[in-house]
């Protein structure tokens, strides 16, 4: 409870956002909802993964906020992944912000990967609560246009996760998920959930990033075990993704009473 106290201080102090009204969202800006307005479960990850950002976990004494020293830069991240990003030398695929958080605590940190494992969705949670307002834009995270190559690699993605649910909507997605302009209130909606991950999932026990929840739910749902780094959730990412393009992306925010249904 110290803690918390002493880093909403700090964050105040530091000018983060504490003026706007609940339920309030900003405009592209990226600028967030303030910490005290937000689930209180999303909260505490946003304010864990705060932390880890700015504490150093390597030998060499490195932090992520030693290189990333402009917060406000980070709110063009989360609404941009699914995404090709190659980070110091990784592959060249197309990765969720969950991944690219991994590597980066693998290469720059000396923890074992259990311990990597278990800051990686508060950091995500951190970096996506500084997107919230921003337009979802796969694939598109900086201010220069990406390379066509990535935007090609990244259409392969989506037709490989529109491909998987199309294959399996009759005997699975599609008895719990609507798609389009489909009104059936029993359905949750599929063109929204991008737009309101990482959140709070009761059935998770916590805050999960997309691709974790999507891991879960195909195990949940009888099928193979799958990584949330696997090929085959990152395509259904980008799939979902590119359902919510052009959406306000609001991480933390649980959406409609159907979207929560379909996680009981």
């Amino acid at each position: 409870m110290r803690l918390l106290f002493c880093t909403l201080v700090m964050l105040l102090v530091m000018g983060w956002p504490a003026r706007l009204p609940a339920g309030a969202v900003s405009s592209v800006t990226g600028e967030p909802t303030p910490l005290t307005k937000l689930e209180p479960h999303y909260r505490a990850s946003v304010l864990r993964g705060w932390q880890s950002f700015q504490t150093s976990f390597a030998v060499d004494g490195v932090a992520c906020v030693d290189c990333h020293l402009r917060l406000e830069s980070l709110g063009r991240w989360a609404a941009a992944y699914p995404k090709v990003e190659v980070f110091d030398g990784s592959s060249y695929r197309v990765k969720s912000l969950r991944q690219v958080v991994l590597e980066a605590l693998e290469r720059h940190t000396d923890l074992p990967r259990a311990r990597r494992i278990g800051l990686v969705e508060d950091l995500v949670a951190f970096l996506s609560w500084w997107g919230e307002g921003r337009v979802m834009q796969p694939g598109r995270s900086r201010l220069l246009p990406p390379p066509a190559a990535d935007l090609a690699l990244l259409r392969v993605a989506v037709r490989r996760g529109e491909d998987f649910v199309r294959e399996h909507w009759i005997d699975g997605c599609g008895a719990c998920h609507r798609l389009g302009d489909g009104r059936d209130p029993t359905r949750a909606p599929l063109d929204r959930a991008a737009s309101r991950f990482p959140r709070f999932v009761p059935a998770a026990g916590g805050v999960v990033s997309l691709e974790t929840f999507l891991a879960g739910h195909l195990r949940h749902s009888g099928n193979e075990e799958w990584s949330p780094e696997c090929e085959t959730v990152i395509s259904l990412s980008a799939y979902l993704a590119s359902l919510a393009e052009a959406t306000t992306y609001l991480p933390g925010h649980p959406g409609d009473r159907s979207l929560e249904q379909a996680d009981e």
